[in-house]
């Protein structure tokens, strides 16, 4: 069944997930540009306008997506709760 965009659920997930990702690899490439070197997912969330105090997935959700762009090679976690860039990342923002 379509929405009023006439999307599957499935595709209107791919979309989110696809701006999500680049929300995330900005975040930090604006914290290194600030000269931090790296944020954990609840600093993330708090800048993606996510995090909800009261009960927070935003962490586990951005925590999830973290994890799979490190599997791509984008960001890396050299120290617990850091998340920065990888170079691969940062030429990828670079370049955008």
């Amino acid at each position: 069944m379509a929405n009023l965009h006439g999307l599957q659920p499935k595709q209107l997930a791919r979309i989110g997930m696809f701006y999500l990702e680049e929300a995330i690899l900005d975040v930090l490439f604006e914290a290194e540009m600030g000269n931090r070197q790296g944020l954990g997912p609840t600093e993330i969330s708090k800048r993606l306008g996510t995090f909800l105090p009261w009960y927070n997935p935003g962490d586990l959700i951005v925590a999830g997506f973290l994890i799979k762009l490190e599997n791509q090679g984008l960001v890396v976690h050299p120290r617990r709760g850091d998340w920065r860039l990888s170079e691969k990342g940062r030429e990828n923002r670079r370049h955008d």
